[in-house]
């Protein structure tokens, strides 16, 4: 299997394996019904890490894990037949690999290897695939970017899940790795709401209120009284956090803390 083609060629196959996938559908429904039941040759996880390098760039890692019983040989990443859009990964640049893959970098995905000559992935080993994007994570983690195929060493170019089963669709599930602690830079109650506003956040994170009556209560007692998803902006990770409604008019003391957890 060969990946170094022209940009051009492949994708018109690519519209091409679409129009033909659905007619298979169509044409023969029970014969692809009964081909989901058999086992997976080409099996793989994905977790993604990533840093926020400024101008809302992102540096990721996807590290795959090979599941299966086949060794993979090729990755593509962003491209996926049942994704929408079909190519979800927003203007990737500087892509690379720990195997010495070839990379293709095709816009809006990223091809890695495809070729007979290249280390492959044996079952139960793993590689790493760097790449920078402006896809946020919290894309990643809504499934909106990130829908990919790897290909075993048997499948056919441009396979998307086919009849021989040696290609496999996937998310890759992204792992919040803080890189620097949560600090927060301002607090004010408006309105009966909780206004933060914060430093090092993690862009698509979670975020709970916490609070008690209690400050020498355990954390596990604490109520969460708000929860949001943060977006921040700026290389300092800043974001803004709103508990709306969490301070009832005439309440006696109350305190906050601001967690990753509920609990």
């Amino acid at each position: 299997m060969n990946f170094a083609v022209n940009v051009s060629l492949y994708k018109i196959m690519k519209q091409t394996l679409i129009s033909n996938y659905f007619s298979l559908a169509v044409a023969a429904g029970l014969a692809l019904t009964a081909i989901s039941t058999q086992a997976q040759d080409v099996a793989v996880t994905g977790s993604l890490t990533y840093v926020a390098a400024g101008g809302g760039v992102f540096d990721y890692t996807l590290t795959l894990h090979n599941t299966g019983s086949e060794a993979v040989e090729g990755l593509w990443l962003g491209w996926a037949l049942s994704s929408s859009p079909v190519f979800d990964i927003v203007s990737p640049t500087a892509a690379a690999n720990n195997l010495g893959w070839a990379v293709l970098v095709d816009g809006n995905s990223v091809k890695y290897g495809g070729s007979s000559s290249e280390t492959t992935i044996a079952s139960g080993g793993s590689g790493t695939f760097t790449f920078d994007s402006t896809s946020t994570p919290a894309q990643f983690m809504s499934g909106a970017a990130g829908q990919s195929v790897a290909y075993g060493v048997n499948a056919t170019q441009f396979a998307i899940e086919d009849n021989s089963l040696h290609s496999v669709e996937f998310s890759p599930t992204v792992v919040l790795v803080p890189t620097n602690t949560v600090s927060i830079t301002q607090f004010s109650l408006v309105n009966g709401n909780a206004v933060i506003s914060g430093m090092n956040g993690l862009s698509g994170g979670t975020y709970y209120l916490l609070a008690s009556t209690n400050l020498t209560k355990p954390f596990s007692q604490w109520t969460a009284v708000a929860t949001n998803v943060v977006n921040t902006n700026g290389v300092n990770g800043a974001f803004t956090f709103i508990g709306t409604n969490v301070v009832s008019p005439g309440a006696g003391q109350q305190f906050y803390i601001l967690s990753n957890t509920n609990n």
